[in-house]
C-alpha cells in the first residue's frame, strides 16, 4: 500500500468522524426540551440583568400556558432582579433561589 493511499484513508476517516460528531451535537441540542430550557435560562439571566426579555417571556408563557400565570411571573422576575446588583450568572441565581 502506498503512503498516499494510507494518508487519504486517514483523512477520510477523520472527516467521517468529524461529520458524526457534528451530527450528534445537532441531534443532541436541537430538541424542543432543550430549546425551552435554554429559553427559560435566558429569561432568568436577562431579567436579573434588567435586559429586555419580552420574546423569551412570550415563548415560556406559550409553552407553559396551562401551568403558569404570566402576570405573576413578570412580577416575580422584577422582584428577583432587585436582588442582584453585581455579576449575574445562572449559578448565582440558583444559589439565591435555593436559599429562599
Amino acid at each position: 500500500m502506498c503512503i498516499y493511499k494510507l494518508n487519504l484513508d486517514i483523512v477520510t476517516t477523520y472527516n467521517r468522524a468529524l461529520d458524526l460528531i457534528a451530527a450528534s451535537l445537532v441531534e443532541r441540542f436541537d430538541q424542543p426540551g432543550y430549546k425551552i430550557y435554554s429559553t427559560m435560562e435566558q429569561l432568568l439571566l436577562k431579567a436579573c440583568k434588567g435586559e429586555e426579555c419580552h420574546e423569551d417571556m412570550a415563548t415560556v408563557s406559550k409553552h407553559y400556558a396551562e401551568d403558569i400565570n404570566t402576570v405573576y411571573l413578570k412580577s416575580q422576575l422584577l422582584t428577583l432582579k432587585s436582588n442582584f446588583d453585581g455579576e449575574v450568572s445562572l449559578g448565582n441565581i440558583v444559589k439565591y433561589l435555593q436559599g429562599l
